[in-house]
């Protein structure tokens, strides 16, 4: 019963009001954005609008958020939720969408819309989208659907392009390896140096540690320390010289990080809250994580990574590159091995601050910090 009642529910929703405000006119001054489904306003939607705000005041902005307790942030711009009515209004008539994931497969634009999708992923690291294997086929033919109503397609770097276009089932023609918007922060230094004095500041951090930031990928798991980590073990091994960051996967957002001591609470911070990664990325002196494309994006401050692999096994088939001869820093499969490369930051940094550069710039197109610039213009003049 509960399926059907979805399934007449879809068709209500986007078979039958959405072909209906198609009929509308098309207001060709207007801006519909979505990034993340709309529970959150960030990455390079959020980047190309503030730029469109300041250089383009003659365009009409549509923002997509669900939370109605941040949508006086955007005071002067039409916020409506990803499951509105108003929002299918909005996106049947549009004329611009600036779009970071994909969208459902009956949402198709009109011919004269332009549907620009900046995708969230930087790089190319895991299998997505038709590469996945063929047991996940219907899902496949959703994203193949949604992927043909595409009309560019932004990526990091000219060394993707054939991997997305594989994945996405789109001409070569379609893709614009001109960087990534968000990703224009990382090249305004004295706005970094500024955010990382607050960031201080703010969390009551000493001025002599370092911050190690933990950003894992999601695992579909029941264990009741998903991350794998003992906290009371590395508080003693490093909290003299570090504090702890934890950015978890929205999907982990629950979790509960329990501390055993003072120290150990003044040692680690559960930051999974925080909307955007990047502002975390800006001031974290390390990296550790696994299997996430967060890596494209923080390789530009040529900082240290650490590739805490603990279950290698388990993802090896379903990399786009060789992951162990390829990432730019240590891979650890335990946490006395983490260790290991934790306690001395300085050679940690030295050894890799070379390659964790390259690796920067072959999957960074530009690295001039106007990615953002490249692709308002995409989007409203070419």
């Amino acid at each position: 019963m509960k399926q059907l009642i979805k399934k007449l529910y879809q068709f209500i929703f986007y078979k039958v009001l959405y072909n209906l405000f198609k009929l509308l006119p098309v207001n060709e001054r207007r801006i519909i954005y979505i990034s993340h489904y709309g529970n959150r306003f960030g990455c390079n939607p959020k980047s190309m609008y503030d730029h469109i705000k300041v250089h383009y005041p003659e365009y009409t902005n549509v923002i997509v958020l669900n939370k109605a307790d941040v949508k006086n942030e955007h005071a002067g711009d039409k916020v409506v939720g990803y499951y509105s009515v108003s929002f299918l209004h909005e996106l049947a008539t549009s004329k611009y969408w600036v779009v970071n994931t994909n969208l459902h497969p009956d949402l198709s634009p009109r011919k004269e819309t332009v549907y620009l999708q900046t995708w969230h992923a930087a790089g190319a690291f895991k299998k997505f989208g038709l590469d996945l294997p063929e047991s996940r086929g219907q899902e496949k033919e959703s994203w193949k659907r949604d992927t043909s109503h595409w009309t560019k397609l932004i990526s990091s770097s000219e060394s993707i392009v054939e991997t997305y276009a594989s994945a996405c089932g789109i001409n070569q023609r379609k893709i614009y390896p001109i960087g990534l918007p968000r990703n224009d922060i990382f090249f305004k230094t004295n706005d970094i140096a500024k955010m990382k004095k607050d960031f201080y500041k703010d969390y009551n951090i000493p001025d002599d540690k370092k911050i190690i930031l933990y950003a894992p990928t999601y695992r579909d798991t029941d264990n009741d320390n998903p991350i794998n980590l003992d906290f009371s073990k590395l508080q003693k091994e490093l909290g003299q010289q570090y504090v702890f960051v934890l950015k978890l996967h929205p999907f982990l957002a629950n979790y509960k990080f329990k501390a055993a001591t003072k120290e150990e609470e003044q040692f680690v911070l559960n930051l999974s809250s925080i909307d955007d990664i990047q502002d975390l990325l800006l001031i974290a002196d390390v990296l550790i994580t696994d299997y996430s494309s967060v890596i494209f994006d923080f390789a530009i401050t040529g900082r240290p990574m650490i590739f805490y692999s603990y279950d290698l096994g388990a993802y090896e088939r379903g990399f786009d590159f060789d992951y162990r001869t390829k990432l730019p820093g240590p891979i650890v499969f335990n946490q006395e091995e983490l260790e290991v490369e934790l306690k001395d930051y300085r050679k940690l940094s030295e050894t890799y601050h070379e390659a964790v550069l390259q690796f920067a710039k072959e999957y960074n197109a530009g690295f001039d910090g106007k990615s953002t610039e490249k692709a308002v213009k995409l989007l409203l003049e070419q």
